[in-house]
């Protein structure tokens, strides 16, 4: 037995959404997830929000909330920066063919004047995959400064590798104009900056 769906926060054309419904409440019937929750915004507007199913299954059921917070792992790089990064680029914040270096001078040391931002979204930025950064860094400053001082292995645009270390740069370019952090600049609360 599943919980009755919240009520929608603001009213939106409830035809349009009923695909959305049926897929959601589908996926719940087959298993395939306990719960879920649709949020729809359109210019910082939310236009329609409904929690389905559970939050929680064991030890104890409890019902989905419309506010639940969801730990995404590594769903955070391609969800929440990329589109960060590309909302500040829709507001002509940032130039996704200006070197990262013009935003974040630090990061030009070591041969890597010429990566773009757009180097960093695909992979293409030379930087290595991973490295043990825990043993170089204890804060996040020092994180950054460390991967700014790292050589790339490739020229940009030579090759792709997934790169963990490119996403963290980008989240430090969100942040820099999004004052709130990529939270505040994915949910419309930062004061952002011309760049």
């Amino acid at each position: 037995m599943s919980p009755a769906p919240s009520a929608a926060r603001v009213p939106f054309h409830s035809a349009q959404l009923a695909p959305v419904r049926r897929l959601v409440e589908q996926a719940l019937a087959a298993g395939i997830f306990p719960g879920a929750v649709v949020h729809v915004r359109r210019e910082h507007r939310i236009e329609w929000q409904q929690a389905f199913g559970w939050a929680a299954v064991t030890p104890r059921r409890r019902a989905m909330r419309p506010d639940a917070v969801f730990d995404l792992a590594s769903l955070t790089k391609p969800i929440a920066t990329a589109t960060a990064v590309l909302q500040l680029w829709e507001q002509k914040a940032l130039d996704l063919d200006r070197p990262v270096a013009d935003y974040l001078p630090v990061f030009g040391a070591a041969g890597k004047q010429a990566v773009t931002v757009r180097h960093l979204l695909t992979h293409t930025s030379g930087l290595p995959a991973w490295i043990r950064l825990y043993l170089h860094a204890h804060t996040p400053q020092e994180a950054l400064r460390h991967i700014c001082a790292l050589p790339p292995q490739s020229p940009p645009g030579a090759r792709v590798e997934y790169s963990d270390l490119g996403f963290i740069v980008l989240g430090e370019l969100v942040r820099a104009p999004a004052a709130g952090g990529l939270a505040a600049a994915l949910c419309g609360h930062g004061s952002r900056q011309r760049v």
